[in-house]
């Protein structure tokens, strides 16, 4: 059956459709078939959807210019959190002097101002990270191989303030570590809120190439 099977995954929509033509009458023959030839239009489909989409970032990148020191630009394909634009609330907040320091009314309360914010959903985007590190391999059958660690997370920020774009600040084996590279006070709180309170963005990681110092 495998040999049968290495047959006809070998053979081309053309003659999958003339070996169906030929037992027609055979309606389990019929369906193999079908089933045949829909996986290789798939496939076809596919394979011009990924020709297509690489022939369209070579012709986008083709027309950029080339920034000093950098050497190279990693697309990740990730889930992360944008501003919806199309839901602005108005909130009260305090109103703060150039100081930094809030304004007050005579009784010592605080003057409030009202700002636009909008809420955040989370979409699918494609994620730049530019001069991204890899790790060549080594043919070697004395070195360990890494295996990685299921505490290991990918942490980025926006761009800049009111920014749905993603920038990379690294890759760590655990929260604690990211906090400990980036010099947050930990305090008696946990890594992750601490990092969530900065403004950081926290994704799994399966990596092992860390950003460490």
């Amino acid at each position: 059956m495998e040999s049968e099977n290495a047959v006809f995954q070998n053979m081309t929509i053309e003659e999958l459709n003339a070996f169906k033509e030929m037992y027609k009458s055979n309606e389990a023959i019929v369906k193999i078939m079908d089933g045949y030839i829909e996986g290789k239009l798939r496939d076809e489909a596919q394979a011009k959807a990924k020709a297509d989409f690489t022939q369209a970032i070579a012709e986008m990148i083709g027309t950029l210019p080339h920034p000093e020191g950098i050497h190279n630009v990693y697309l990740a394909w990730r889930e992360v959190e944008v501003q919806d634009t199309d839901s602005p609330q108005e909130v009260d907040i305090p109103k703060i002097d150039e100081a930094g320091q809030p304004v007050l009314t005579q009784k010592g309360k605080p003057v409030m101002v009202k700002e636009t914010r909008y809420p955040t959903t989370k979409a699918w985007k494609w994620i730049p990270e530019l001069n991204k590190g890899f790790q060549a391999g080594k043919s070697t059958t004395t070195t360990a191989t890494k295996t990685a660690n299921k505490r290991a997370v990918t942490i980025s920020k926006r761009e800049g303030e009111g920014s749905s774009q993603l920038v990379l600040v690294g890759h760590f084996p655990t929260a604690s570590k990211a906090v400990e590279y980036l010099k947050l006070p930990l305090g008696g709180d946990s890594a992750t809120r601490v990092l969530q309170r900065e403004g950081m963005f926290i994704e799994p990681y399966t990596g092992t190439d860390y950003t460490l110092s």
